[in-house]
């Protein structure tokens, strides 16, 4: 017997070691694109009437397939980018559900007080 078989095996080169992976980029909104609701969406947030973008902990996401005109589909993207995608389709969810719970506010309130008065919306609007 050889004095190789009761010596040690030879210790293994080390493996290469992968690179680390790159960290998920911050889940970031994209610029909000001004319009003629901004401030009844801003005041919906304000005030509580959405609890989805100002949730103190994220929530889970859940995933949904819908079908969307391929140009808008591209158009979308060559803002935000594909990671931006679900951030704008979710800011449009949002600000439809704002709107919505606005409008059912307005609506309850004229139910109970009956119709805004002309005189009343002149106020409003010179106030403006």
């Amino acid at each position: 017997m050889t004095s190789d078989a009761t010596a040690p095996p030879a210790a293994a080169e080390p493996l290469p070691s992968r690179p680390a992976r790159p960290r998920r980029a911050e889940h970031t909104r994209p610029a909000r694109i001004p319009h003629a609701q901004e401030f009844s969406y801003q005041r919906c947030y304000v005030s509580g009437m959405s609890t989805h973008a100002a949730s103190p902990t994220p929530e889970r996401a859940g995933k949904r397939s819908v079908s969307l005109p391929q140009s808008l589909i591209k158009e979308v993207e060559v803002r935000t980018g594909k990671s931006g995608f679900s951030a704008v389709v979710s800011e449009a969810l949002e600000q439809w559900l704002a709107m919505a719970k606005l409008r059912e506010a307005v609506e309850a309130d004229e139910r109970e007080f009956g119709p805004v008065s002309d005189e009343a919306m002149r106020r409003a609007e010179s106030e403006w």
